[in-house]
């Protein structure tokens, strides 16, 4: 695997064990400044690790509004989707609110569409690394997500796995989400092989997306699962495009 460190203020030593950038002893001669940074950049860690967290409970509820209020809401959003991107300050309301169905939508057709629909993304095994200006951060969960839908009223069980990607902004009303990907890994019925399942992807039936989405991997048995898609967060001083 080739992850780059480009962290110029805790760059570990040349041929470094594997973690051992894990039990850096920091210099014990850091300003006040310094420190308080780092404070800084712990609480923020913390913060973009609950606004991960805060996603999945409230996607799960169909929330879509507070779903859309953790997002940065800039010209430079992004969200990624298995079914398409969306960009610009206007992403995620049209990702969660247009494409999808809020809990407290007023047209009562599109109300029903929330019946029998239970999607859980766990979030797992989370990195979040802050950068070392304490001004934007990176983060990569593992989800094993489960589904269900209903159609005509018989309800349908799914295994749905991803991954999830966010990069966080820290604005003028507090760290928000700014870029969004989620990598779908394989969907399946609950009671079939993902193995021997057909790529599946769930998509709203109505589309705002900017463009389509990027080739990515998916569960086959010829593919060869991907070491950098996306990749592991590393410790970085200032974000780069």
């Amino acid at each position: 695997m080739n992850m780059q460190d480009n962290n110029a203020y805790d760059k570990p030593a040349e041929g470094a064990a594997p973690g051992e950038r894990f039990n850096h002893i920091e210099n014990p001669k850091r300003t006040q400044e310094e420190m308080s940074l780092e404070f800084e950049r712990l609480t923020a860690a913390r913060t973009c690790e609950n606004l991960a967290g805060s996603f999945s409970y409230l996607f799960s509820a169909n929330r879509m509004r507070e779903v859309s209020d953790l997002f940065a809401h800039t010209d430079s959003d992004r969200i990624t989707m298995p079914y398409g991107v969306y960009k610009g300050a206007d992403a995620a309301d049209r990702c969660f609110l247009q494409d999808m169905v809020d809990i407290d939508d007023p047209d009562p057709a599109r109300h029903e569409e929330l019946k029998g629909r239970m999607i859980i993304p766990d979030m797992c095994t989370g990195i979040v690394e802050v950068a070392g200006d304490g001004k934007t951060a990176k983060g990569l969960w593992n989800s094993p997500g489960l589904e269900a839908h209903s159609k005509d009223g018989t309800g349908q069980g799914w295994w749905n796995w991803s991954k999830f990607a966010m990069d966080f902004l820290l604005t003028e009303n507090g760290w928000k989400i700014w870029h969004f990907s989620r990598y779908l890994y394989f969907s399946t019925e609950y009671l079939k092989s993902w193995a021997k399942s057909p790529k599946h992807i769930f998509a709203p039936a109505h589309l705002t997306i900017d463009e389509s989405a990027p080739e990515q991997y998916y569960y086959t048995p010829e593919a060869i699962y991907p070491d950098e898609e996306p990749p592991i967060p590393m410790p970085y001083d200032t974000w780069r495009d």
